[in-house]
């Protein structure tokens, strides 16, 4: 049975962490990239098939500017090897940083937001591959826990104890659309992504 809850835990967790991403609002949660929020950077054309400096600095001019301190990259795991070599200027400085948190765990930083691996982002060189988003800016809406069941009834000719998990659940972007601002003329949002090559 703590198989069971624990493996359940870590697909619940997969199945959100979908939903935030790409979630398509029917049914489901609205996800990031299917948001009409979502702004698109276009990646540079010496860029095809992976993420370079000038990529990731101009999805941080995309950001609202209250939103940097909340922001967070969200990625695929495969990403990490471009983001490893990043480097900015003529100083070579880098830009990707591995320090230990507070509780002296290892947190990957770009630009000195934090890096979220997720297997719900897309594959690198596609969209989706990394988003840079203000996950405050995300709307979440669940009713009560997790309501956890079990039953020695249902299969018990078999002798067979049957469980279930039940989680409501609903999220969305809290904007409606991206906005132009006061002293600018390229629209920012609180979730940016890149295009494809």
């Amino acid at each position: 049975a703590s198989f069971v809850e624990q493996t359940v835990g870590d697909m619940l967790r997969k199945k959100l962490n979908t939903i935030i991403v790409r979630g398509s609002g029917a049914g489901e949660g609205l996800g990031i990239l299917n948001a009409p929020a979502l702004v698109s950077v276009d990646r540079t054309g010496s860029s095809s098939g992976t993420v370079v400096f000038a990529d990731v600095a101009a999805m941080i001019g995309r950001l609202y500017e209250g939103g940097v301190a909340n922001a967070a990259w969200l990625i695929n795991q495969n990403v990490v090897s471009a983001l490893a070599q990043l480097t900015s200027g003529t100083a070579a400085a880098p830009v990707f940083l591995q320090n230990l948190n507070a509780a002296g765990q290892l947190q990957n930083t770009l630009f000195g937001m934090p890096i979220i691996m997720t297997e719900a982002c897309s594959s690198l060189g596609t969209v989706g591959d990394i988003i840079l988003a203000d996950l405050s800016q995300h709307v979440f809406a669940t009713r009560g826990g997790i309501k956890n069941d079990s039953s020695i009834h249902l299969r018990f000719d078999y002798d067979e104890n049957v469980m279930r998990w039940v989680y409501r659940y609903d999220s969305q972007p809290g904007w409606e659309g991206a906005v132009t601002p006061e002293n600018g003329s390229t629209t920012v949002s609180s979730m940016v992504c890149l295009t494809t090559a």
